[in-house]
């Protein structure tokens, strides 16, 4: 159960950005004021639920990272899965296909598990790495 809440939280967090661009350019005709806050709020909100999710990570299982011949820091191809969200969600206009859209990206996100890439990790100084098994298996860390 554990588990499941910080894959919710690390999906959420990951794609927080898609929504916080979306709602920078679909909200621009606001007021000044609303419109601060607003981009404020979900900025807030992103950032509150990174360090959630960071804080729940401390309570999960510790990896033995002896298991692992290799291991690459892979902080930069996260990089190009933000790029991505942020050319998607300037794309969409509407709001519906944009909750689609979200819904979408979020179930892959936290099915996958393979694109839990938020750049505010590296701002909290966290890093992403691959380990490679003394069998050969890949594994995202």
């Amino acid at each position: 159960m554990l588990r499941t809440i910080y894959r919710l939280l690390l999906s959420l967090s990951a794609t927080s950005w898609f929504i916080l661009v979306f709602l920078v350019k679909y909200l621009f005709e606001l007021d000044i004021v609303y419109y601060c806050v607003a981009i404020a709020g979900c900025l807030i909100a992103s950032i509150v639920i990174t360090m959630i999710g960071l804080k729940l990570s401390k309570k999960l299982d510790v990896d033995n990272l002896n298991d692992y011949n290799e291991l690459e820091l892979v902080d930069n191809e996260g990089l190009s899965i933000y790029l991505a969200y942020f050319f998607v969600s300037l794309s969409v206009d509407n709001l519906v296909i944009m909750g689609i859209i979200y819904a979408i990206i979020f179930a892959f996100t936290f099915i996958t598990q393979a694109t839990y890439y938020n750049p505010l990790f590296i701002i909290f100084n966290y890093h992403f790495y691959k380990g490679v098994t003394v069998n050969g298996v890949r594994h995202n860390l």
